[in-house]
């Protein structure tokens, strides 16, 4: 089993409560005081190292301890492999990072481990997904409801649908209306974006270049196309698939 490497991101900080058979858990801060987590949504700073009964001082790896640590495994984690991100769980645990729903990542699994298991882990700053992209309200040029994941073009103040693969987005459409829609822009963040009724397959990382429906597919590397996200998962066709928006890149035919 990994031991901890000391340093001076542990700190001795009073428990909230009876921490003493908590070797593991992550905490929050709290009033001065570190408390168990209780959402997997929380923001703790670190976890204990050596626990202590409510009033006393509790031992705390915080994120930025720059070694390993030990992290206590979930009673239904299940199976966690070596360099396996983690997610928080609502007591305080741990789990393989599940890739959906709302979660809080805290480390990287430095050695194998299942249900209840100390295992060693490199700790992170909390990092909350999905992270809810920066969008702006903009008029929609024609009905854009249910159109989701869609990239629209700048056209008299408005956004409308793209309708030809040379056209330049301005960003992909987050939450369509009749007469106003969210857009995230290039570098707002992930969201997800529709896929090609003809798209084929489309692999993790992949560029994407905009078809004449607004839909993406994955650049086929020949004509005039415009690239406009890297795919963050693998999707085939009419499939909404997370996506991370660049700057439109227009590539002549060769």
């Amino acid at each position: 089993m990994s031991k901890l490497l000391y340093s001076e991101a542990v700190l001795s900080i009073t428990a909230n409560e009876d921490q003493s058979a908590k070797r593991g858990y992550f905490v929050n801060a709290s009033s001065g005081s570190v408390a168990l987590v209780t959402a997997v949504t929380d923001d703790p700073i670190g976890v204990l190292v050596d626990g202590n009964t409510a009033g006393n001082k509790s031992s705390v790896a915080l994120w930025n301890l720059g070694g390993v640590a030990l992290v206590k495994c979930n009673a239904s984690a299940g199976s966690i492999a070596l360099g396996t991100l983690l997610a928080l769980c609502a007591d305080g645990t741990i789990k393989a990072d599940p890739g959906t729903g709302a979660r809080t990542l805290v480390g990287l699994a430095t050695e194998a481990g299942a249900n209840n298991a100390l295992i060693g882990a490199v700790l992170c700053k909390p990092v909350h997904t999905p992270v809810t992209p920066s969008a702006l309200a903009i008029t929609a040029n024609e009905d854009q409801t249910g159109k989701e994941g869609y990239f629209v073009r700048a056209s008299g103040g408005k956004g409308a649908l793209c309708t030809a693969a040379t056209d330049v987005p301005l960003g992909v459409i987050n939450a369509g209306g009749a007469s106003t829609s969210s857009v995230v822009l290039p570098g707002g963040g992930m969201v997800p974006a529709k896929t090609n009724s003809s798209a084929g397959s489309i692999s993790l990382g992949a560029y994407l270049t905009v078809c004449n429906d607004g839909t993406v597919k994955a650049d086929p590397g020949t004509g005039d196309r415009v690239r406009v996200a890297i795919a963050l998962a693998s999707a085939g066709n009419s499939a909404l698939v997370n996506v991370l928006p660049i700057p439109p890149v227009a590539l002549a035919a060769t």
